[in-house]
């Protein structure tokens, strides 16, 4: 039922970005209008907040956590709105990652071992001219890429393993021009990364295996960049 709210939630707001950036059309005043630059890049970084989600280890009710933790990573966006466009739209291309520690907290198991995400994307940002800022909402779809170490923790062996899975980011931000080539972004997301079992993680203790499943995994994070304009 959550991945089916969940799916149902992405698909509404992917919906609702697509038909605001397809409105271009109205044009800015000469006195507002930004210098036409048509690629941005973007170094960011952040923190991340990242949700439980319930898992079983064997019969046991637990769960499964990574460590909130700053993330780095970069955005190409490209403006494919009309020239002097009040709204603006544009095709942006994602890499971001967090490097921290997955836990897994059962009722008798419990274990912590290293790991990292990394989403890679492709998307949309639409926003409205006001000045030197330009507020804006962005959609992305794309690929989490989580990869989780081996370890032995007294009788708790941890099997790690790299995973690809299906994922969304909404978010909202400003991003504020300087000048001609500089600017600033300042942003908040919502990443969502649907799966069953998150990272192919396995568990044995005393040579018995207990595969971990869930439902998915939700972040939210803040963050800004530096923006540099071609």
């Amino acid at each position: 039922m959550k991945r089916v709210l969940l799916s149902m939630a992405a698909t509404l707001m992917l919906t609702a970005a697509v038909a605001s950036a397809q409105n271009t059309v109205r044009t800015t005043s000469s006195m507002y209008s930004q210098p036409e630059s048509r690629i941005e890049l973007i170094g960011m970084a952040g923190y991340a907040w990242t949700m439980a989600m319930d898992v079983y280890f064997g019969n046991q009710l637990g769960e499964l956590d990574f460590s909130d933790e700053v993330y780095y990573g970069g955005a190409l966006d490209y403006t494919v709105s009309p020239p002097g466009s009040m709204k603006i739209a544009q095709v942006r291309l994602l890499y971001r990652r967090q490097d921290g520690e997955l836990q897994a907290r059962g009722i008798t198991n419990r274990f912590t071992t290293d790991g990292s995400v990394e989403y890679l994307h492709i998307g949309g940002v639409t926003g409205v001219n006001k000045g030197k800022a330009m507020p804006f909402a962005t959609v992305s779809l794309g690929a989490t890429h989580f990869s989780v170490d081996d370890a032995q923790q007294g009788s708790v062996s941890v099997q790690g393993n790299d995973s690809w899975k299906f994922s969304m980011i909404f978010g909202l931000g400003v991003k504020v021009y300087t000048s001609e080539k500089i600017g600033f972004m300042l942003e908040g997301n919502w990443p969502i990364t649907f799966t069953d079992a998150w990272g192919g993680v396995s568990v044995g203790t005393g040579g018995v295996s207990a595969g971990i499943s869930g439902t998915g995994v939700s972040q939210l994070d803040l963050g800004g960049g530096l923006i540099i304009r071609l």
